[in-house]
């Protein structure tokens, strides 16, 4: 038997553990090249719920994107359904080559993390994938000859400091960058507009049972977003003929959050240098050229990208970091940043080691260290307690580095939160903040857009 629990049901109780395996079913590319479905299972004890989510990209210039970005497309917005219920066993129909499997396990392993911390759920880290073995090379793996690095670029934008960044660098190098940007947000819409570059959009489609799945008992949590993005930036630019996918993924993404079940747990792993290598592993072994996906800011730290945001004041009334925005459920968006979470907190802290209180008020509305509410969560920024949030932050030493930035201007030392928190923070040479608003290696940047990381400094 067969059923399917949708919005007309949700009310239908769902226990994940009567759910034995997911199965990786199929994908498909409409015969215009422009709307990509992947199908999935959740299968138990005579019971199989099935999934389709689609995503539509901008009509191709060329050619189909390659085979390659498809596959690893497909096996990676899978997560996205695998975690309702994160069965012991992933069984891929049509079958992996070894470089797709161990993509997979690695997207589980380190992109998942999080979500398996947070529902305790260890054995789900690595959970037996089953699949025939192919050997055969990619149908269109004929080599990258007519991809060229000078073409313009693509970047990602999702309305936060990073992107602007990018963007704003790139245009300074003359090298006419694209925004590109998947679903539609307001913050992100409104920083392309003000950066007046060419634009480019994707929609991902979930499908429509995850929320009712998640109100009736599924499991729920964070899934590695941004290496799903990356994937559909890589095939928009491969089916348009444009260069390199240019991302805003900083030094500081590698900087986890705590250790658990003898790993690591980074809630920016597939922002990581990790995953930027693993990616570009697989462009490698299907033919392409690697240098399609790099980020721009990986030499930088958060630090060092807010000082070159502050010189950017046409994007203060518009960038928005706070992940409330972006909420898959509209009812649940905020309109503008809601000063309570960490991601708000820390933006508006490295801001403030470059912006004066005034300005930082008009952006936020409020002063975030002026608040006694916030002391906790800056405790566990500078890690004074607990662990690093699980948000887009940086590391304890930049966030401490900020701290006493801010300390050192007459305007911040009148905030409640600045004279209260520094005497518990080891004061920072002078040299340890120079190192970190350095550009600092390792990084794939070739040398075409090396220049780019000066441009704002």
């Amino acid at each position: 038997m067969e059923a399917t629990l949708d919005n007309r049901n949700a009310t239908q109780a769902f226990s994940p553990k009567d759910y034995s395996i997911f199965e990786y079913s199929s994908y498909s590319l409409s015969e215009d090249g422009c709307v990509f479905t992947g199908d999935y299972a959740l299968i138990g004890s005579g019971n199989t719920i099935h999934f389709a989510e689609t995503i539509t990209v901008p009509a191709i210039e060329t050619s189909a994107p390659r085979e390659t970005l498809q596959r690893l497309l497909f096996l990676a917005c899978g997560l996205s359904y695998y975690k309702a219920a994160a069965p012991q066993v992933i069984h891929v129909k049509g079958g992996l080559r070894d470089s797709e499997r161990e993509f997979l396990a690695k997207l589980i392993r380190h992109g998942l993390g999080e979500f398996c911390y947070r529902n305790d759920l260890p054995e789900s880290l690595e959970p037996r994938i089953e699949s025939d073995r192919l050997t055969s090379p990619y149908s269109d793996s004929d080599g990258d000859e007519c991809w060229s690095l000078e073409s313009r670029p693509l970047v990602p934008v999702g309305g936060g400091k990073d992107s602007i960044v990018t963007l704003e660098s790139l245009k300074r190098i003359g090298a006419r960058p694209i925004a590109f940007s998947v679903n539609k947000f307001k913050a992100i819409e409104d920083c392309i507009d003000i950066s007046s570059c060419d634009r480019l959009r994707a929609t991902r489609k979930l499908d429509r049972q995850l929320p009712s799945l998640n109100k009736a008992g599924a499991y729920n949590g964070h899934v590695p977003v941004t290496a799903i993005n990356s994937i559909i930036a890589l095939m928009v630019a491969d089916s348009m003929s444009f260069g390199s996918i240019v991302m805003s993924n900083e030094r500081s993404a590698e900087f986890g959050n705590l250790t658990w079940n003898g790993g690591e747990v980074n809630h920016q792993w597939s922002k990581s240098f990790a995953f930027e290598v693993l990616l570009r592993e697989q462009l490698t072994i299907s033919t392409l050229d690697p240098d399609r996906y790099f980020s721009l800011l990986r030499p930088l730290t958060e630090l060092a990208i807010a000082e070159r945001f502050a010189k950017l004041p046409k994007y203060f009334t518009a960038f928005t970091s706070c992940n409330r925005l972006f909420s898959i459920d509209p009812q649940a968006r905020q309109s503008t940043w809601c000063c309570k979470c960490p991601k708000c907190h820390f933006v508006f802290l490295i801001l403030a080691a470059f912006l004066p209180p005034e300005e930082l008020h008009s952006i936020f509305g409020t002063n975030i260290l002026d608040s006694p509410n916030n002391r906790e969560s800056y405790r566990e920024i500078l890690g004074l307690t607990g662990h690093k949030p699980f948000e887009c932050v940086g590391d304890y030493e930049e966030a401490a580095a900020a701290w006493r930035l801010a300390a050192s201007q007459r305007g911040w030392r009148q905030a409640i939160l600045i004279p209260q928190l520094l005497p518990s923070l080891q004061r920072i040479p002078q040299a340890a903040i120079s190192q970190l608003l350095s550009v600092t290696p390792p990084h794939h940047i070739p040398k075409r857009f090396e220049e780019a990381l000066h441009a704002i400094a």
